[in-house]
């Protein structure tokens, strides 16, 4: 039976007497809810009908359809007139006056009154309705769309006109107005700007000494602009070209004589791996010396650029070797080997294993403050293959004696449910079946916000054992 509260139930010729205030009885028979007022009697939860076939004024029964229906069809079969309503207010009417409901805010005034229609319009008796010159403003105008103009259309109707088409005016033709784009020589941008089409301004156009540094735009001319041979060093002033003015590729042996280059010509920084050619630089170029701790950078070597045997007792320091013997660790040609044999006993400082660590013994111990695991679920009992004893978690106190207190799958149990337990005074065994009801074994109390029932897919299941109790407010 799944999220059910039974309430103690019979018939009602036997109703006991309720245990205490607020308990709750059924009436199987009668159908009836009792609430237990204190240990000899009780109150039926409930209220009477009046089977009158009219509402009357009583304040503890409960009316019936019939009477319901009646009062309501009495109330909607009279058609009510205006002037019936109790909440209508008419005076002096006059020709060509509407009703308008006036709401004083919810008060006790609130009623219809007759008024005449003024001030921007007005109506007549036939419903005609007149707007007065000059009222429509334009928040009274229907919206058009945005950059649209109102102009006469055909049959000099009003119509509108999309004005905001990019780069275009308005233009008349002496019949109608249309939006038309700038063409020819020139063009016009959404902003007013206009420019001149190209090859549209010929040499006899410019002004005489028009066309000097004054008058042209950065980066104004190109290469392909510039007659043959007018570049040089005739035309040419001194330190007038950086470095930042040379195409991309323009400067190669190509481009430069035999011994052009001396080293007081290189900016500082400017040879560098980037600046340098792959396999670009053999051992003959490197002087005597150049390559020692002092021009090396940290990380600059790695295992990949040192050739095979290169690291052995004539490359090592004084002392290396010297300084494994005896720790199980030994160096041959680069390789350092540990003897399992001899059983490393401590570690100073951190120890990080990357890949995986098997440990194959009896028993882990680690003295540390916190354990903390990255896995998010933390799996027991793997050599288990065969549901043959119980697992869990426990931990040791003290209180009158050594004690454990844990949790465990009890598979004694039908079920096999998780049992919280505490007090027992002999420690669990590694590999078998926790003692149920022996060795001062109890179980432990459980404190939690709440509890779902034990149904293995409904997650719902019986409650048995236990008193709910409401609480007092």
């Amino acid at each position: 039976m799944a999220n059910v509260i039974k309430f103690k139930r019979g018939d009602d010729v036997s109703l006991p007497n309720p245990i205490g205030s607020g308990e709750p009885l059924w009436s199987e028979d009668l159908f009836k809810l009792y609430v237990g007022v204190n240990s000899s009697s009780s109150k039926w939860v409930g209220a009477e009908i009046d089977n009158g076939t009219t509402l009357g004024t009583s304040q503890t029964k409960l009316a019936t359809q019939y009477a319901i229906k009646t009062y309501v069809d009495d109330q909607v079969d009279t058609v009510d007139t205006i002037a019936e309503l109790g909440d209508t207010t008419i005076a002096s009417i006059s020709n060509a006056q509407v009703m308008v409901f006036d709401d004083d805010g919810g008060g006790s005034d609130d009623t219809w009154k007759n008024v005449t229609i003024s001030s921007d319009a007005t109506i007549t008796n036939a419903g005609v309705l007149t707007i007065a010159d000059d009222a429509v403003s334009n928040t009274k105008l229907a919206n058009i769309a945005q950059g649209s103009v109102k102009v006469g259309g055909g049959s000099n109707a009003p119509t509108d006109l999309d004005a905001k088409t990019s780069g275009q005016i308005l233009v008349g033709d002496g019949t109608d107005i249309a939006s038309v784009a700038v063409s020819g020589d020139v063009t016009l941008a959404s902003n007013g700007a206009i420019t001149i089409g190209n090859d549209k301004i010929d040499s006899q156009h410019y002004a005489a000494a028009s066309i000097d540094n004054e008058h042209l735009a950065d980066d104004a001319v190109d290469s392909d602009e510039l007659a043959a041979g007018s570049v040089d060093l005739a035309h040419m002033s001194v330190n007038s070209i950086d470095s930042d003015q040379y195409v991309d590729g323009s400067i190669d042996l190509i481009h430069m004589s035999a011994d052009s280059v001396d080293s007081d010509q290189y900016v500082d920084g400017s040879i560098d791996n980037e600046h340098i050619a792959d396999d670009a630089i053999n051992s003959e170029h490197y002087a005597a010396g150049s390559i020692d701790n002092e021009h090396l950078a940290d990380d600059a070597v790695n295992s990949d650029e040192i050739a095979s045997g290169a690291i052995d007792d004539d490359h090592l320091s004084d002392g290396v070797a010297t300084g494994l013997a005896g720790t199980g660790i030994t160096a041959t040609s680069g390789v350092l080997s540990i003897d399992v044999a001899q059983a490393i006993t401590s570690v100073t400082g951190d120890f990080t294993v990357t890949g995986d660590l098997v440990v194959s013994g009896d028993t882990v111990t680690t003295n540390v403050a916190t354990v903390e695991i990255e896995d998010p679920m933390v799996r027991l009992a793997t050599s288990n293959a065969a549901d043959t004893y119980d697992m869990g978690m426990y931990g040791k106190y003290v209180a009158s004696g050594t004690k454990y207190a844990g949790v465990f799958r009890d598979r004694s149990v039908a079920g096999d449910p998780w049992t919280f337990f505490d007090t027992l005074s002999t420690e669990p065994a590694s590999a078998g079946d926790v003692t149920v009801g022996s060795n001062n074994f109890e179980y432990a109390p459980i404190r939690c916000a709440d509890i779902t029932g034990s149904g293995a897919v409904s997650g719902n299941g019986n409650l048995s054992g236990f008193d709910i109790d409401g609480g007092t407010y």
